[in-house]
């Protein structure tokens, strides 16, 4: 607007607005064009004649502007420009840039996302969903998978909402933050519950406790056994009866049970003595001689140097040398 007027003003000052033709010395002319009409406006003033901004070649919204902002005060024409100008030069240092150069506002019912599209060079924006470069964001830890699939649908979003990159990538850094921490908040909530259970288990089996769980570890380690796992497969299911995770304690308590059933031979499908389960010292060393008997399945695998049967028979070998020695 501003502007605009502005340039209905400086027309009318200028050589082309006073004889209606292009003047010769455009400076020179309107120059002189400025002396005659504050000539005349000064001329106007003492007979009652028509002020200089009251002319018909200005427009009539250029008029009102002008009053509004008080520039119709000046009695000279030239003040009146000068004023203009100054609003300029105010305008420009205001906005950082020329006043025609400054972004207008989002029209009437344009859509913001709308508005930032129209203007994609002034806010670096891709030119498709494509251009955004949305990478996994930095801490999360392995165990949380990133969904490349929600990463892209994200992507075609933040096109259609005009995001530029800088302010995608952030958001989804606070996504990814969030789900970091429901994960890691989920893990302690399951992990305080599991002690809770653990902490109820112990009152419960009182200075039963650590039998009943050597017990269920002893169970677990035979039933693996018996299910055909190598060394490592039963040491790796009696080591969850061991790591605190979630689950252990109802783990335990249903071993222990399994363990005590094996003991008392009540018909569960597993010898006890296999194991080593409800045997006395003597039991065990019983049974541990015969396990290293020369036609014993120790012997039998060591003398056929067969290394997957040796490593099968270890857990046994172990369990039945410590009851033997009358080890707990």
């Amino acid at each position: 607007m501003f502007m605009r007027n502005l340039g209905h003003v400086t027309r009318y000052f200028s050589a082309e607005g006073a004889d209606g033709g292009a003047g010769g010395d455009g400076g020179a002319a309107a120059d002189a064009a400025a002396a005659a009409a504050a000539a005349g406006a000064e001329a106007g003033a003492g007979d009652g004649g028509a002020k200089w901004f009251e002319d018909a070649r200005i427009p009539e919204d250029a008029r009102t502007w002008m009053t509004a902002k008080g520039v119709t005060a000046a009695a000279d024409p030239s003040e009146a420009i000068l004023k203009m100008v100054g609003m300029g030069q105010a305008a420009d240092r205001r906005f950082g840039r020329p006043i025609d150069q400054v972004i207008d506002k989002p029209g009437k019912d344009q859509s913001l996302a709308e508005w930032r599209r129209a203007h994609a060079d002034a806010f670096d924006l891709p030119a498709d969903a494509s251009g955004y470069e949305i990478t996994r964001p930095e801490g999360l830890t392995d165990d949380i998978a990133w969904n490349d699939d929600l990463a892209g649908k994200f992507r075609e979003k933040a096109f259609e909402l005009g995001l530029s990159p800088q302010d995608a990538q952030e958001v989804a850094n606070m996504y990814a933050g969030h789900i970091a921490e429901l994960n890691g908040s989920i893990e302690r909530d399951m992990r305080e519950a599991e002690a809770k259970l653990s902490a109820e288990l112990d009152r419960e089996w009182g200075k039963d406790a650590e039998v009943k769980t050597t017990r269920a570890r002893q169970a677990a380690a035979a039933l693996a056994e018996q299910a055909g796992l190598d060394a490592e497969g039963i040491k790796a299911v009696v080591g969850l009866l061991s790591s605190g995770a979630p689950g252990q304690t109802l783990a335990i308590k249903m071993f222990a049970a399994l363990g005590e059933g094996m003991a008392e031979d009540k018909g569960i499908g597993l010898r006890a003595g296999a194991s080593g389960f409800g045997m006395s010292k003597e039991e065990a060393t019983a049974e541990f001689n015969k396990f290293m008997a020369p036609d014993g399945e120790w012997a039998k695998a060591s003398a056929a140097r067969d290394s997957e049967a040796i490593a099968r028979l270890r857990p046994q070998f172990d369990r039945l040398a410590k009851m033997a020695a009358g080890a707990k």
